[in-house]
């Protein structure tokens, strides 16, 4: 499993480079996700815009030559061995400012918001005492605000060189065309040009990839849908295989949702749920996740007094894909299992006090479908995927996750479909990488026609990550994907962003000694103010 490493002592200054955002797409799951992310202590931004982008104010940028030497990676790997290994948690949700400022950096540039003295965008060292001899640098807020924007597009710069040189020694294993591979490397030169984003062909798919895991509720990463179905983590390769296999069968439902024609005569309150339970693994998996939501300790007692009072109705479990199973989930407008329609009328359930009714209304849509309530959208994939049981949360129609400008891996009416959010900094994915996706996983249901694959990795750390995620979606118009994927993974001790950064961020330190002292000069004369 590749190792990530100890951070160099190289100094940081101590700079703020904020950039306005775009709306977040969805906002899911926050106090989960928080307690689970690590912060980037890169050129992330610590406070973004919850206003949408206004005209960019267009900065001129000054091409760097890089100061790197770059003749091999040998030097990288000496530096590289004094690093320690260490485990980050990667989420994903909350991290799409990252992702815009990544992609944006020369065009949405706005004035800098002075930071605490901890909040350190370039590295992660604490603020170094300045010594008193040492003469005071002088720096308006604006020219810190353009120093430290050059200081960041330099390291950028130079990161991506090195990075482009460990990988040319790989072309020819790899059977890259080196001309075709430069010529989109280019194109897509996002540091080079004051302009939208979406006027990059492939850095544009690597947004749209990271706004669809948005709406997909990813929150960690490796993620996989397998047929539409989530998986979440590092599954080992029984485990894995024997999903796929059970799974092969299941189809893309095809679903019309003018038909509203289900309707519910008694009296009393009835409930329907409706999954996979003809499949022996998503059946234990979904009675597993319905003692969850009415005992677990993670849910609001409130919650999970919901859902015992709803589980001890008069509950039928329907198979997804039978007639009826068809008919509700047509006249709910699912798109995903599992789902719940309650009918009847609620007001004759005990609900055990007001807070516990306004619950209910948090939870289930306040309009009802022929006199039956239905759960929000945006609640019961935070509930399962938020259980952490696998196998449970499916996309119905799992045929739209994958887009047209998607690459896919293998024959294209393959009986299962693989999808995997992943990312090449991230040692679960390489663990998963490693142990679960062989040779001998890519023999038996890969080139055996069993399986397809669809691969998006994720930018879901540092914004310096992009390079090695650009590369990838290059080689894809050479048909070497899976290759240069299975190679960054391998590549990472030497090729990683935070390995990378160290080395790169050595040949700075004058000017990063500068914007500390400056920053924090800035700093105490506004709070001063």
């Amino acid at each position: 499993m590749a190792k990530t490493k100890k951070k160099s002592k190289a100094k940081s200054p101590k700079v703020q480079v904020v950039f306005e955002d775009t709306n977040t797409v969805l906002d899911v799951n926050k106090n989960k996700a928080k307690k689970k992310s690590t912060t980037s202590k890169k050129a992330m931004p610590k406070k973004m815009s919850s206003k949408k982008v206004s005209t960019p104010k267009k900065v001129e940028i000054e091409k760097h030559e890089p100061k790197v030497e770059v003749n091999s990676h040998d030097k990288h790997k000496e530096v590289s061995k004094k690093k320690s290994t260490k485990k980050r948690d990667y989420v994903i949700i909350g991290v799409l400012a990252g992702l815009i400022v990544l992609i944006i950096a020369l065009a949405f540039l706005i004035p800098i918001t002075p930071v605490q003295p901890n909040d350190n965008p370039l590295n992660g060292t604490d603020t170094n005492t300045i010594d008193s001899n040492t003469p005071t640098v002088t720096m308006s807020a604006e020219e810190f605000e353009e120093k430290s924007l050059n200081l960041t597009l330099t390291l950028l710069t130079d990161m991506r060189t090195y990075q482009k040189e460990i990988l040319e020694e790989s072309y020819s294993d790899l059977n890259i065309n080196s001309e075709e591979m430069d010529a989109c490397l280019l194109e897509n030169n996002y540091l080079l040009k004051d302009s939208n984003l979406y006027d990059y062909e492939k850095v544009s798919v690597i947004q749209n990839d990271f706004l669809q895991a948005q709406e997909l509720y990813v929150m960690s990463t490796p993620t996989i849908y397998v047929n539409g179905y989530n998986l979440s983590g590092f599954k080992d390769y029984n485990t894995f295989t024997e999903f796929v296999d059970s799974v092969e069968n299941v189809e893309s439902l095809d679903l019309n949702y003018e038909n509203s024609s289900f309707s519910y005569s008694q009296d009393s309150l009835k409930m329907y749920y409706i999954y996979d339970k003809e499949n022996e693994i998503i059946s234990e998996k979904n009675t597993e996740f319905i003692e969850y939501l009415k005992s677990s300790e993670l849910l609001l007692e409130n919650v999970n007094s919901i859902f015992s009072v709803l589980f001890d109705l008069d509950v039928e479990y329907l198979q997804y894909d039978s007639e009826e199973g068809i008919e509700i989930l047509e006249t709910i407008g699912a798109t995903t299992l599992p789902a719940m329609y309650l009918l009847g009328d609620v007001n004759s359930i005990d609900f055990n006090g007001s807070e516990n009714k306004d619950i209910f209304n948090l939870i289930f849509k306040e309009e009802t479908v022929n006199n039956g309530y239905i759960l929000r959208e945006d609640v019961f994939p935070q509930l399962a995927l938020g259980s952490g049981i696998d196998g449970i949360y499916k996309v119905l129609d799992y045929s739209s996750i994958i887009k047209e400008s998607d690459k896919i891996i293998g024959t294209e009416d393959a009986s299962v479909s693989v999808v995997l959010f992943t990312d090449y900094d991230c040692p679960y994915c390489n663990q998963f990488e490693k142990e679960t996706l062989t040779d001998e996983f890519y023999e038996e249901y890969l080139y055996s026609d069993k399986i397809n694959l669809v691969i998006k990795p994720l930018v879901t750390n540092d914004v310096f990550s992009i390079f090695p995620i650009l590369f990838l979606k290059c080689s894809e118009d050479q048909n070497v994907s899976l290759e240069v994927n299975r190679k960054l993974f391998e590549l990472n001790p030497v090729l990683g962003v935070q390995t990378v950064y160290d080395l790169v961020s050595l040949n700075y330190q004058d000017e990063i000694e500068e914007l500390e002292e400056a920053y924090t000069n800035i700093s105490s004369n506004n709070t001063g103010n």
